[in-house]
């Protein structure tokens, strides 16, 4: 298919911006530092980079605030990058970030070996081997099958995570 359109100037939107009594908005999820921005949809460059323009367009909107969401420490970096870049920048949205790991990758923070204990034990409580209670059916397909876990299994694993935590701050 044809790629899409490209957006309006972001003068256009800009001139379209609400009056004070307008509607005015948060957006909790702004998904920014995804490459669709650089106008890339799988892997392939559709667009010039638009994020200006749809940032413009938010702001047109009644978006105030917009918080960039990140999941490992590598996004949060960048998410604090990019959210400097654009105040610095005169952004019509007041951009926040997120700092953190998002619960379906908390186990990229663990060394190798204690990564594949951790993986390897909830293998075995997956097979009923280590006294799980089983797993969650409804669990989103995007968390990785050993985080789908019952509530037992969960606060083993944050108890696990949490005492490599507190032993990496004690070296």
């Amino acid at each position: 298919p044809p790629p899409p359109p490209p957006p309006p100037p972001a003068s256009e939107a800009v001139a379209a911006a609400p009056t004070p009594t307008a509607a005015r908005f948060v957006d909790i999820g702004a998904n920014l530092l995804d490459s669709m921005f650089a106008g890339s949809y799988r892997g392939k460059q559709a667009h010039e980079a638009d994020l200006d323009a749809v940032l413009a367009r938010a702001a047109a909107c009644g978006v105030q605030h917009a918080i960039v969401t990140a999941g490992t420490l590598e996004e949060s970096r960048l998410a604090l990058e990019l959210v400097r870049r654009q105040r610095a920048g005169g952004c019509p949205v007041r951009l926040h970030s997120t700092v953190g790991v998002h619960p379906t990758r908390c186990l990229d923070f663990l060394p190798e070996a204690e990564r594949a204990e951790i993986e390897a034990a909830m293998a075995a409580a997956a097979d009923g081997g280590g006294g799980g209670e089983g797993r969650d059916a409804d669990g989103p397909p995007t968390v990785p099958f050993g985080l789908r876990f019952s509530t037992p299994a969960r606060r083993w694993l944050a108890a696990e995570l949490a005492a490599a935590g507190r032993a990496r701050l004690q070296r």
